[in-house]
């Protein structure tokens, strides 16, 4: 039966995006833009089901041999249900800090929803789209500075080919604010 969950768990998958998509250039536009919207639907559906992923990142997106793409590794995903806190006691960061949300990285259990998995995507495409992640923080508490009080540059400020209709699906993806994000 294809639908069952030990065939979908030996499918054959071509390697991560990191790897092998993008390691001496930034990805074109439109290339970057098919993968984080079908990992988009990936966690609209993860969503739907109340289950955060919270570690959406490059490496954690992976390629099929026919170009599809896959969101794996939900090992630190959550339920979205209030007071769910089996897996991150309140005040713990859990998850890759180049790509959390600012309430993720202050340990604000609570406020994590799927406006977190949108900012880390935000984040992904912002790499897929310029190789830098939005905040180049050297440390996990330069990054917590950084992305609680400033916005980092726009996509285009590394690559100007870049239109403002990119920057703005970006930067509002990564808007330090979970209310003012898509979710």
């Amino acid at each position: 039966d294809p639908d069952s969950w030990l065939v979908k768990a030996f499918e054959l998958l071509h390697g991560g995006i990191h790897e092998e998509l993008f390691t001496t250039a930034p990805l074109p536009a439109h290339v970057a833009l098919r993968l984080a919207s079908e990992v988009s639907q990936a966690l609209a559906h993860a969503h739907s089901r109340k289950v955060v992923h919270r570690d959406i990142k490059p490496r954690n997106i992976m390629v099929t041999l026919e170009d599809g793409v896959k969101v794996i590794d939900f090992g630190i995903a959550i339920a979205a249900e209030a007071g769910d806190d089996r897996f991150t006691a309140t005040g713990a960061f859990i998850g890759s800090y180049r790509y959390a949300a600012p309430e993720q990285l202050r340990g604000e259990q609570e406020e994590i929803g799927s406006w977190t998995d949108t900012y880390a995507l935000g984040a992904t495409l912002f790499e897929l789209l310029t190789q830098h992640t939005p905040f180049e923080a050297a440390t996990y508490a330069d990054r917590v500075a950084f992305s609680s009080h400033h916005p980092p540059f726009a996509p285009s400020h590394y690559v100007p080919e870049l239109s403002p209709q990119i920057d703005e699906l970006v930067m509002r993806s990564l808007h330090p604010d979970s209310q003012r994000r898509f979710y």
